[in-house]
């Protein structure tokens, strides 16, 4: 999972969301919710979440279909949007299966 955004996070969460719209969504579904051809990017591997500068600005992965945004999109664009991408799939886990309710006594 990625990390937890916290309260403090708000702000750029919500600007991520409206990035996300309108950048992301025609391809990866509305609200993060993966269409089917392209990933679910709400449950990205932690080897694409490290690599999410070099996959969205420099086109790694654009032999696969992914176009790069380089001059559309800055790397404070990109970490609005991945806070907006690990807010979803936080959400997308009922809390008692969430990584951290052991930590919590919910299991």
């Amino acid at each position: 999972y990625p990390p937890r955004p916290t309260a403090a996070d708000a702000s750029e969460i919500d600007r991520g969301a409206s990035l996300f719209s309108e950048y992301c969504a025609a391809c990866h579904g509305v609200g993060a919710v993966g269409g089917g051809v392209t990933p679910d990017l709400r449950f990205s591997s932690a080897a694409v979440r490290e690599h999410f500068v070099e996959i969205v600005l420099a086109g790694q992965l654009v032999e696969q279909g992914m176009p790069a945004f380089a001059g559309e999109l800055a790397p404070r664009d990109l970490s609005a949007i991945a806070l907006y991408l690990a807010e979803r799939a936080w959400a997308a886990v009922p809390q008692r299966l969430r990584p951290d309710a052991a930590v919590r006594g919910e299991n």
